[in-house]
């Protein structure tokens, strides 16, 4: 949302420096207030800080949808993560320590004994990534499940579970089939990466050995976004199944209900993806 801000506010710039009509310009301000409501509406119900300095194009305190006016300070990222119980800590360095953070601090329910299978290095590191992320997001805090390494289908290097009557009951696993050696899960992700089967990256060891975890932990957040629509139909965790159509015969059947709320949100994610590669290719070629 914030990357999305950010690049109408650079949209709105460059048409009024290129001359643009001012129905264009006020069509382009109009939207950036609806996402900016957006945005203050989503950090409210998730207990986030507004960080309006992500907003703004050169790093300054952001501005309100009036241009001029000073936006409302943005709450202490740090002073809230520790209101909610999630406080930065330094970084891991054993896979040992990396299991007992896992639980007690990331907030994983259970770390189960498969992440042993899990190269030691790439745990270590990629339970940094998710301190880091998670003392950002706070997403693992608010759900229920474990981090475990097991196997999917071929070819999948990381996946997330989830109950599909409650988003936010969901597992993280990193397969072992790929993540049992640093150097192979490396060259791995550099060959996908530069094949563009996969999003683009810094092509170092360092981001390379975490883009999966990164990646799913994405998932996790947008499992937050579904349990957020579901709410606003109508549905309770007091009663999760509550839309389940028993007198179905098959499970995809009785699930319907989840499954169209599922995939309605994550197809506005994709096309909110897709609009910010624009907004960001647009800005690129016309600087």
């Amino acid at each position: 949302m914030e990357a999305s801000l950010r690049r109408k506010r650079e949209e709105i710039e460059l048409l009024e420096k290129g001359g643009a009509n001012e129905d264009d310009i006020n069509a382009a301000k109009a939207k950036y207030r609806a996402l900016s409501n957006e945005y203050a509406a989503f950090s409210k119900a998730m207990n986030l800080p507004q960080q309006r300095e992500r907003i703004s194009i050169d790093g300054r305190k952001g501005v309100d949808v009036s241009f001029g006016k000073q936006a409302e300070k943005a709450e202490n990222p740090v002073a809230k993560s520790a209101e909610s119980g999630i406080i930065k800590e330094k970084k891991v360095n054993t896979a040992s320590e990396a299991k007992k953070v896992l639980k007690d601090k990331i907030g994983f329910d259970l770390v189960e004994s498969s992440v042993d299978l899990v190269d030691s290095d790439l745990l270590v590191e990629n339970t940094n990534q998710l301190q880091k992320l998670e003392d950002k997001f706070g997403i693992i805090h608010r759900s229920t499940g474990s981090v475990c390494a097991v196997n999917e289908k071929a070819g999948t290097i990381a996946y997330v579970n989830r109950k599909a009557t409650n988003p936010l009951c969901q597992n993280l696993s990193l397969c072992p089939l790929h993540c049992s050696s640093r150097k192979a899960l490396i060259d791995e992700m550099k060959h996908l990466v530069e094949s563009g089967h996969s999003m683009p990256c810094l092509l170092t060891d360092s981001e390379l050995s975490v883009y999966s975890v990164t990646h799913e932990y994405g998932h996790m957040l947008q499992n937050s976004l579904v349990q957020g629509r579901m709410k606003e139909l109508g549905w309770d965790e007091s009663n999760p199944r509550v839309f389940v159509d028993n007198s179905k015969k098959t499970k995809k059947a009785r699930l319907k209900w989840y499954k169209n709320v599922d995939d309605t949100v994550k197809d506005e994610n994709f096309r909110e993806i897709i609009d910010i590669a624009k907004l960001y290719l647009f800005s690129t070629l016309f600087k």
